[in-house]
């Protein structure tokens, strides 16, 4: 019995030490990421291609191949008649008040300890069997905003 409590209570003083390090750990995760995607991904325009003769695999940017958005567009273009634009520029720039941010901040834990945790040994974030610049990019993100709220 006192190996199970002795195990619990080393298990709850690890969890509560790694979040109470969450910043640091979000920091470190951001810092060697970009380290690896502006070495080994960034360089020669930041692409990788390679020629292949079907478009079953064909990359969505650069209008190769997509829809364009045009439904999202047109929802956007509704809002902004509808709402007006002053108050859409008002939610975009709003930041949160400081009695908010601290909740914030605890909502995104979950989401900021998943992605240090998906981040492999080299810096990197697989997708499949692939570097996906759309989930850097959103890790990136969500690991700024993160510290963000807690400054």
């Amino acid at each position: 019995m006192r190996r199970i409590v002795t195990f619990t209570v080393a298990v709850f003083a690890a969890a509560a030490l790694a979040a109470d390090n969450l910043p640091a750990q979000a920091r470190a995760t951001i810092e060697k990421a970009v380290a690896y995607f502006t070495a080994k991904v960034a360089t020669h325009g930041g692409c990788l291609w390679e020629f292949t003769r079907s478009d079953s695999d064909c990359p969505t940017h650069y209008s190769f191949k997509g829809n364009y958005g045009v439904e999202s567009a047109i929802a956007f273009y509704e809002r902004v008649k509808r709402d007006g634009r002053d108050k859409i520029l008002a939610e975009r720039e709003r930041k949160p008040a400081a009695q908010e941010r601290p909740a914030r901040a605890k909502r995104l834990e979950p989401a900021v300890q998943k992605i240090i945790a998906a981040l492999d040994a080299e810096g990197r974030w697989i997708s499949g069997d692939r570097i996906e610049c759309a989930v850097f990019c959103h890790n990136v993100e969500t690991l700024a905003e993160f510290l963000e709220l807690l400054r």
